[in-house]
């Protein structure tokens, strides 16, 4: 975020302590978000196992739970952006940040203490949650990436076994060759 907007944000919210209930929300929207983070962890653990052992069935419970967390936190997004607004009120300026750009920890800096302090430190613990799925759903993307290769090979291979005419290439796909012959007997 470039420095005029924290400036800005600054300026309009100011360094005197917020009201509790400010404080109260920002640490409820972290817990909130940091359960669904620590879900998403194990469920990316449980995804892993479930592809290494092609469990389709269990693989679809956890797409289908993964997709409800994921859907919980675009909630809690939600609610992040009308956190933003009332913590940043003001009239709207051309440097003013939009929601998004505004992070927890700026809002947490805004806090009296102790409140602040335990804020910025749940709002770093919540940033490291996130990098950590991030990392595993990336390797997880990848693994699932080249088994789908390999299977691919698989299937052309034997395929290309199988064919006992020799249409089909490497690749499955139909290659240009000789008249296959056949007959059919049709007078008895």
């Amino acid at each position: 975020m470039p420095e005029t907007a924290r400036v800005h944000i600054q300026e309009r919210v100011g360094r005197q302590p917020a009201p509790s209930p400010d404080a109260d929300r920002l640490d409820t929207l972290l817990r909130d978000l940091a359960a669904a983070y620590e879900r998403l962890d194990a469920l990316a653990d449980a995804r892993r196992s479930a592809v290494a052992g092609a469990d389709l069935a269990a693989l679809a419970r956890v797409v289908r739970e993964e997709n409800e967390v994921v859907q919980r936190v675009a909630s809690l997004d939600t609610e992040r952006e009308s956190i933003v607004r009332e913590m940043a009120q003001g009239p709207p300026t051309d440097d003013a940040p939009e929601p998004d750009g505004v992070t927890l920890s700026m809002l947490a800096d805004r806090l009296a203490e102790p409140a602040r302090g335990a804020t910025l430190d749940a709002a770093r613990r919540l940033r490291a949650l996130i990098e950590r799925v991030r990392l595993k759903n990336a390797a997880s993307r990848r693994a699932v990436e080249r088994l789908a290769l390999h299977m691919r090979g698989v299937l052309a291979a034997a395929e290309s076994v199988h064919s006992h005419t020799g249409a089909y290439g490497p690749r499955g796909a139909v290659r240009p060759g000789g008249a296959v012959v056949s007959a059919l007997d049709c007078t008895t």
